[in-house]
């Protein structure tokens, strides 16, 4: 039975190396940050492959089916992160007016891509790959956080996970360097932006945690999935009720599961798991399986004592 305390320290725990969200604890990004950057992300793209990309009718989709719009063939676009050997290319300009034309056609996605430009501004290319992306601001912003927001939620609630992600954030109020500009960050007793939060919005709640929780996680977000699995294996907590959660052992075991294929997250609730396996909660009960769980855990465990000797000249 996991009491809201403990269901606390575990989302505490979770969030502060989760990927998409910021690592309040350390000011470069974990293993979690980079896992989620991989998943969400589209690949470095070849030349050949970019030039017959461009190709393409925009009349018949990303995948050259007439059931993919010209919307999706442009925001695609506009996400390939650069050509391989030609790292200008796409350019900002290029990627701008790509996510200009698939808003344009209706797609929700493209719409809040731009709000956050507009908003936050680009990413700067010198960041070093070890730290958090730095923003340079836009000199036109025409647009607040409330209008961002807002096209992000539509966005989610259409199935995005990138911005299920930042709504999911956002219902949480944790990330501010991420999904607020200086001037709407809360004011802090710390020095530090990494301990500050975003000032009160009316665009989502925390009541909304699962919704968000469960378009992420559907998508990878290693967050989001051990949210869901933390939030409903304990017990019915005050906070896991505000979240949007019940205890539900059907609901918590396939995302529990899930948890152990992310490197991140992949043992964090492997004793959950063994514990749904031999009482048989939201699975099967297997004492096999059970078994060969936790003499996996008890390896690993034995590992980390292992004392090597030292090399010496």
């Amino acid at each position: 039975m996991m009491n809201g305390k403990i269901l606390l320290f575990i989302l505490s725990f979770v969030w502060h190396s989760n990927s998409q969200a910021e690592a309040l604890l350390s000011g470069t990004p974990t293993i979690c940050d980079h896992e989620w950057m991989r998943l969400k992300d589209l690949p470095p793209m070849g030349i050949s492959e970019y030039e017959k990309m461009l190709q393409r009718n925009p009349k018949f989709g990303f995948f050259g089916s007439p059931f993919e719009g010209e919307e999706d063939y442009y925001y695609y676009l506009a996400r390939i992160p650069f050509v391989i050997g030609k790292e200008d290319v796409p350019s900002i300009e290029q990627r701008q007016n790509w996510l200009q034309l698939a808003s344009e056609k209706g797609h929700k996605a493209a719409k809040a891509a731009l709000l956050r430009i507009n908003y936050l501004g680009v990413i700067d290319p010198q960041s070093p790959s070890y730290s958090w992306p730095k923003y340079i601001s836009s000199k036109a912003k025409s647009i607040n956080r409330m209008d961002y927001l807002s096209a992000a939620r539509e966005a989610a609630e259409h199935g995005d996970p990138e911005f299920a992600a930042v709504m999911l954030d956002t219902a949480l109020n944790i990330n501010a360097q991420l999904h607020c500009a200086p001037e709407d960050r809360a004011e802090s007793g710390s020095s530090s932006n990494w301990h500050r939060k975003c000032k009160t919005q009316e665009i989502t709640y925390l009541s909304e945690t699962k919704k968000w929780a469960m378009i992420a996680a559907r998508a990878g977000h290693p967050g989001a999935k051990a949210t869901i699995c933390a939030a409903t294996s304990g017990g019915n907590s005050r906070q896991a009720l505000a979240m949007g959660f019940t205890k539900d052992a059907d609901e918590a075991y396939p995302w529990c599961f899930s948890t152990m294929l992310s490197a991140c997250t992949s043992r964090d609730f492997e004793h959950s798991v063994a514990e749904m396996l031999e009482k048989g909660h939201g699975t099967k009960a297997s004492e096999e399986k059970y078994r060969s769980l936790i003499k996996a855990i008890e390896s690993r465990r034995l590992e980390k004592m292992i004392v090597f000797p030292q090399v010496t000249k």
